[in-house]
């Protein structure tokens, strides 16, 4: 990344030397993410956006902008991420209608009933591969089929899941697949979208024809660059990383368990069907907000919800849809492990949630010990 702002500062769409060496280095990381997918080289198209926001609005705006013709009806699911559902509730405006899927306890959609939700204005299904809050991987490979089989385009919102786990965009009969770089390793500011060979996607601003004319503008190659480099990375590492990371989230929710009374996670078990670097746990009678500030004070950073919504102070709608009461939701907490993650500290982030627990909840009429 420094060498394309040092070395090589130019634009690629020029003709001299150093705008060849830029494109080339746009290329490399398109090569590199489509490893990341298990997409065939010259099989679809990636594309790099400003971020996992812009390449999901791109994804979805731009596909039933240019496929009105074949309905107005999209279905999606409770649990979406916001970029999607206020992006679908901004749609309502120009007439698309939409259906939002239930999920059970644990997160995971309801793939049974969703024929009973198409209609034959259904011109795209939204789902995601993971959700971020609660750790479930969903199984989409038959949900893809089912898309496919009807000519319903298929939007999957990879970002959760990109560089955790094994991704076959073939598999999944996707249309359109989003990632964010930042979710894998790559730096902040620059989002991924596959598209297929066949999708017809409208641009959502107009100028240049840098990334096919679907995302005018300069290119942030030392971004891109950053964001490739990490995708190879990812990929080399990917059952390495998930086992390293699976044991560490074992051992941390091991402790919570053995050090907390009352501690309950939400989500699948650990296994197969979470992914490996989160846990999502309510601490009966302790409030999220003041363990967040009390771990803070002592160098631990936690959350108590998703990253876009972590300023806000209303129960998070994904605990709601997955059955947790708006009193459970505001006393659960979102922690996560790192590669460089140790279990000493871990031992140590497990006493300071211990303690923050303990002192809170003997400033709380509810606890009784």
């Amino acid at each position: 990344m420094a060498s394309c702002y040092r070395d090589y500062c130019a634009s690629p769409s020029g003709i001299h030397s150093a705008a060849k060496h830029q494109r080339e280095a746009l290329e490399k990381a398109r090569d590199q993410v489509r490893a990341l997918i298990g997409l065939p080289a010259n099989e679809g198209r990636i594309v790099f956006t400003g971020n996992g926001t812009e390449a999901v609005n791109l994804a979805v705006r731009g596909f039933i902008s240019a496929n009105r013709r074949f309905g107005n009806h999209v279905v999606s699911s409770k649990i979406e991420h916001p970029s999607i559902l206020n992006l679908l509730q901004d749609l309502d405006r120009t007439g698309v209608q939409r259906c939002l899927l239930s999920v059970g306890g644990e997160g995971f959609y309801d793939v049974a009933g969703l024929s009973e939700r198409v209609t034959p204005e259904t011109v795209m299904i939204c789902l995601s591969l993971a959700n971020a809050e609660l750790g479930t991987i969903q199984m989409l490979e038959a949900i893809g089929q089912f898309a496919r089989e009807r000519s319903i385009g298929f939007f999957v919102d990879a970002r959760a899941a990109g560089g955790r786990i094994p991704i076959d965009v073939s598999a999944l009969n996707a249309d359109v697949l989003a990632l964010s770089a930042a979710a894998f390793g790559g730096p902040v500011g620059v989002g991924i979208l596959y598209i297929g060979a066949r999708t017809v996607l409208d641009p959502l601003c107009y100028g240049g024809e840098q990334e096919g004319g679907l995302r005018p503008g300069e290119e942030n190659v030392p971004g891109i660059v950053g964001a490739g480099l990490a995708a190879d990375l990812a990929s080399q590492r990917l059952v390495e990383n998930g086992e390293c990371r699976r044991g560490l989230q074992l051992l941390l929710w091991r402790h919570l368990n053995a050090s907390i009374p009352q501690v309950y996670l939400n989500g699948p078990e650990i296994g197969e069907r979470r992914l490996c670097h989160q846990l999502s746990v309510t601490i009966k009678d302790v409030e999220a907000e003041g363990l967040v500030l009390f771990a803070d004070m002592r160098g631990l950073a936690i959350a108590t919800s998703g990253g876009c919504l972590s300023q806000r102070l209303d129960t998070h709608y994904v605990l709601n849809e997955a059955g947790l009461s708006p009193e459970a939701a505001r006393q659960t907490i979102s922690l996560g492990v790192g590669l460089d993650t140790s279990e000493n500290e871990i031992e140590e982030a497990v006493a300071i949630l211990s303690s923050g627990a303990s002192r809170l909840r003997e400033m709380s009429p509810a606890w009784s010990s």
